[in-house]
């Protein structure tokens, strides 16, 4: 299976004219006018230096820009934006000081709406050339209820030394750039944030050994769980309350065990530092409602969600009536998920820890009315896509996170005869190139 970095070269190869190679070298500082002629999967913009693609960052489809070749590659160039020679009417001042330096956000600069466009056009373009589809029926995107402060969780880097530093690692690097408040986090992270500043700069030693700070919120009281940690291993962790000021939140170093709780549509989940969850909470409620919505045909038949984490869509599937089986790698979120569905009496779903592909075969001779797909950014992988197609389901729901190992996937299961009905791109992420797409198959 192609990885993530594999897959995103071979979608700048396809996009590339052809050209001679050429060895890789630095470049002399030739500075040249571009056409930016679309955005790609990751945010950057694609124009041609002759017949060589060029990939530049912080621009927009039809803008012509003065730029500096910084390298030159075998088979394409890569430039910096010295200057927006005419740019595009959807260009604005980014409202954040760390834009340019900071790796988080990629779009600050384009208004909120045709971020939404281009990222409509990103997966159009993903499914056409990758998935061979000739014109995929993409939806406009769902646009996020909040376009800054959406973030119930970050995860920053940790410096103490030569420099106290909290952070966020600086653009295609690993330098931590000093971050003292983010815009994307809600109001009750940059609190917390703050306080870890303090902390920091008056007691250090708590901060010692660790290199990641893990703050998230729970939406049902605004605490924020702190963790600091080196790896998985927990340094030092507390509890902050946004509004009992910074004496109510000491660090402890003593094994604990750390948890919140958050109300989605009348369930409660259990949150902890080891587990993935959406980071954006209104958008995780569009999603959810959507996901059931596609999945309605199936309620009260089998349904199998691989990748299905803490139980995010299988609580509820299974509150509607069907018989939810749930695989995920992850012992955290299966030990979630199975405490989730216990403390809200939820039953007809069964968790399973294991690897996917290894623990889906036990199941392909069962009979799955639907198949919920949640993978990483990975993707499912060609295993994966035949062993759901030995099934047969009847209607598969595809959620993916990037849109090239989507469209890889889907070109698979096209193959076995699935044909799509809807795809729905979803903005979890405003600001950055991120999109979330939600597709329907059914089988011809």
């Amino acid at each position: 299976m192609l990885n993530i970095k594999k897959l995103v070269a071979l979608d700048r190869i396809l996009n590339m004219k052809k050209t001679k190679p050429k060895t890789s070298t630095a470049a002399d500082d030739k500075i040249v006018d571009l056409h930016i002629e679309k955005l790609l999967v990751g945010g950057q913009g694609l124009s041609h230096v002759g017949s060589m693609a060029c990939f530049i960052n912080d621009v927009i489809s039809d803008e012509i820009v003065r730029a500096r070749i910084v390298e030159i590659k075998k088979h394409y160039l890569e430039a910096s934006c010295c200057e927006i020679v005419q740019p595009s009417p959807h260009r604005i001042t980014p409202p954040c000081v760390y834009v340019g330096e900071c790796g988080g956000c990629h779009f600050q600069h384009i208004e909120y709406s045709h971020q939404l466009q281009l990222k409509a056009e990103i997966v159009h373009d993903c499914l056409k050339r990758i998935a061979g589809i000739e014109d995929p029926p993409v939806q406009f995107p769902l646009p996020s209820p909040s376009v800054f402060h959406y973030r119930t969780r970050a995860n920053l880097k940790i410096s103490t030394s030569p420099f106290i530093r909290i952070g966020f690692y600086r653009r295609r690097s690993h330098e931590i750039i000093a971050v003292n408040n983010c815009r994307l986090l809600a109001p009750a992270l940059n609190q917390a944030l703050t306080h870890c500043w303090q902390v920091l700069k008056e007691q250090p030693q708590v901060f010692a050994n660790a290199t990641d700070l893990c703050i998230m919120q729970s939406s049902k009281s605004e605490q924020v769980l702190i963790a600091a940690q080196k790896g998985s291993v927990i340094k030092a962790h507390t509890i902050f309350e946004p509004y009992a000021g910074p004496a109510s939140a000491p660090f402890s170093c003593a094994p604990s065990s750390l948890a919140l709780s958050e109300v989605i549509k009348g369930i409660t989940f259990i949150r902890t530092p080891f587990t993935f969850y959406q980071i954006n909470g209104e958008q995780n409620v569009c999603l959810i409602n959507l996901v059931l919505d596609l999945l309605s045909p199936a309620f009260k038949k089998p349904i199998l969600d691989l990748y299905c984490g803490c139980g995010n869509f299988s609580l509820f599937c299974a509150q509607q009536g069907s018989d939810v089986v749930g695989i995920d790698a992850n012992s955290h979120a299966i030990a979630e998920a199975r405490y989730n569905a216990q403390y809200n009496g939820i039953t007809h779903c069964t968790f399973f820890c294991d690897d996917v592909q290894q623990r889906m075969r036990q199941f392909l001779t069962h009979e799955f009315y639907s198949i919920l797909l949640n993978p990483s950014r990975q993707g499912c992988g060609h295993k994966v896509i035949d062993d759901v197609a030995r099934i047969k389901p009847h209607l598969i729901v595809y959620i993916s996170c990037h849109p090239a190992t989507l469209a890889r996937d889907l070109k698979r299961l096209l193959q076995h005869g699935y044909r799509i009905e809807v795809i729905q791109p979803v903005d979890m992420f405003p600001q950055t190139y991120h999109i979330e797409t939600v597709i329907k198959l059914v089988k011809s």
